[in-house]
């Protein structure tokens, strides 16, 4: 199933060979919203930490139809929690937008105590030969 390998361990560790030492991963990840159930999330989630990847970090985003929408970024050196606000101010300081700006962009990797419980509590790695986020969607 095309889905299954997408957010596979594979994947993301041929994603890591290839990416340039500035380069960084994002991806979409599903729903993280309590109400609706974040169980893909918490998948994605844990396939990526357990990648080659020695940064992942994990943040959400209110998107308008969608909900509390989950996402990921990974990387073999930036950091997006260790960027400071006037980093992120300069870079985005001709760009007009509404729901992003350096005072924004830390509460964005805040995430609910219950999804980080969630994700610390499930152990489900995604694999070619095991593709349990087939079941969690």
């Amino acid at each position: 199933d095309l889905l299954a390998t997408f957010y596979s361990l594979e994947l993301y560790n041929d994603v890591y060979s290839l990416l340039a030492e500035e380069g960084v991963m994002a991806t979409q990840a599903t729903q993280a919203d309590w109400a609706l159930d974040a169980d893909g999330y918490v998948v994605i989630a844990n396939t990526l930490q357990q990648s080659r990847f020695p940064i992942v970090r994990l943040y959400t985003q209110y998107i308008p139809s969608f909900g509390q929408w989950g996402f990921a970024i990974a990387s073999k050196h930036y950091d997006p929690l260790q960027l400071t606000e006037t980093e992120i101010a300069a870079v985005i300081a001709d760009i007009e937008t509404n729901t992003y700006s350096e005072e924004t962009h830390f509460s964005l990797f805040a995430l609910p105590p219950w999804l980080l419980k969630d994700i610390e509590t499930t152990h489900l790695i995604n694999t070619i030969d095991r593709p349990v986020i087939i079941r969690e969607y």
